[in-house]
């Protein structure tokens, strides 16, 4: 499937809304229950570039989602998102830039802190 341009998070989720399969999570966008974390120049499980959305269903279970830019939608493990691919920072499309950029940057720090440590 070609992807679209995204310009922005609303771009991102109307596209999402008519891919996703769950209609839980159709409803969580319908209803606004949904985080963006922004662009991201790899995501897993393919590591293209693409965007990471987070809903909490029923009250407590978060689950995440990859899209990649090459039309890809994957339900992936928190714990797999790769921080360090982050790149919403400094960008004016919602898309890109997520929720909260700021929470986000600190992850980014983090995440590239630990990675120097292991090498």
């Amino acid at each position: 499937m070609v992807m679209p341009a995204i310009n922005s998070r609303d771009d991102l989720l109307a596209w999402l809304r008519r891919r996703v399969v769950y209609r839980s999570i159709r409803r969580q966008i319908d209803n606004g229950d949904v985080e963006v974390m922004g662009g991201f120049t790899a995501v897993p499980p393919h590591f293209h570039p693409g965007w990471i959305v987070t809903f909490i269903v029923e009250g407590s279970t978060i689950m995440v989602f990859s899209v990649s830019s090459k039309g890809a939608v994957n339900k992936i493990n928190a714990e797999d998102i790769l921080w360090e691919h982050w790149c919403g920072e400094g960008r004016t499309n919602t898309a890109y830039r997520g929720d909260d950029p700021e929470w986000c940057k600190k992850l980014k720090e983090k995440n590239n802190g630990l990675n120097r440590n292991k090498t």
